[in-house]
């Protein structure tokens, strides 16, 4: 009777451990699943194309909804002189975009107040309208090539380090440095002195964050300082251009500086 129990005792945990898998030496362990890429839904990028009123434009979305959109012409060598600047925070979902609050700051130093509406295919294609009190204008573009602006590669401090020479919105022309340190020193050729910072945007995109302080007059902003964005690209020509975009808190003043070396 015993021997009867535990044959019938061992045939019970064989077929439990083959039920289970089987012992230790026959298990493997099943790899993880990997976790999916979340699909881009937000306008967030760098897009350059036409405005219907015969000028051109660049346009930096960043994560979190808020634009600047650089307007101009690109010149003979290469470079992008910008005439305005329009900037506003938004929302953006599944191909469309809207900013209810955007302003445009022009050389004069006006600050207009407009919409921006459009749709985009993410990192690819942008197109849209925007509306103030100058009139409206559509505008149509796509993402430059990454070997010109790679929106998804970190921005760097190096890239941009050393000294640079260019003009700003109102059109006068300045020089100024960037520090390894990131801190930027530049006068204009009016007498302006102006300081500021600039570090790699902690999304980890091809974007510096700006801060520029103007010293007083003859500086257009007197003791004005400005926050923003820069981004640089590699020109046609083969030169690097700098893109600085400041406005003041109130959001009643901005500027933009354009450079290259």
């Amino acid at each position: 009777m015993n021997s009867l129990r535990f044959s019938l005792a061992i045939l019970t945990t064989a077929s439990l451990l083959t039920a289970c898998g089987g012992g230790g030496d026959s298990t493997s362990a099943t790899p993880a699943p990997a976790t999916p890429t979340a699909p881009v839904t937000k306008v967030e990028g760098y897009y350059a194309g036409a405005v219907s009123t015969g000028t051109q434009f660049q346009l930096l979305a960043l994560e979190n909804d808020q634009l600047y959109a650089l307007i101009g012409n690109t010149d003979a060598q290469g470079v992008f002189r910008v005439s305005s600047l329009v900037e506003g925070a938004g929302t953006s979902a599944n191909g469309s975009f809207s900013v209810a609050n955007a302003k445009e700051y022009l050389p004069s130093g006006q600050a207009l107040t407009g919409s921006i509406s459009g749709s985009f295919s993410p990192r690819t294609t942008i197109m849209g309208t925007v509306t103030s009190s100058s009139g409206t204008a559509s505008f149509t573009g796509t993402a430059p090539a990454t070997t010109s602006l790679n929106y998804d590669t970190a921005a760097s401090l190096s890239t941009v380090s050393g000294s640079w020479t260019g003009s700003t919105l109102a059109g006068e022309a300045v020089t100024f440095s960037v520090a390894a340190t990131g801190a930027v020193t530049g006068t204009s050729a009016l007498g302006c002195r102006f300081t500021g910072s600039a570090a790699p945007r902690a999304s980890g995109k091809n974007v510096l964050d700006v801060s520029v302080t103007f010293g007083p007059a003859p500086c257009l902003l007197p003791g004005v300082t400005g926050t923003g964005v820069g981004v640089t690209s590699l020109l046609t020509n083969g030169k690097r251009q700098l893109l600085l975009a400041v406005t003041n808190p109130g959001r009643t003043a901005g500027t933009v500086v354009f450079a290259q070396r």
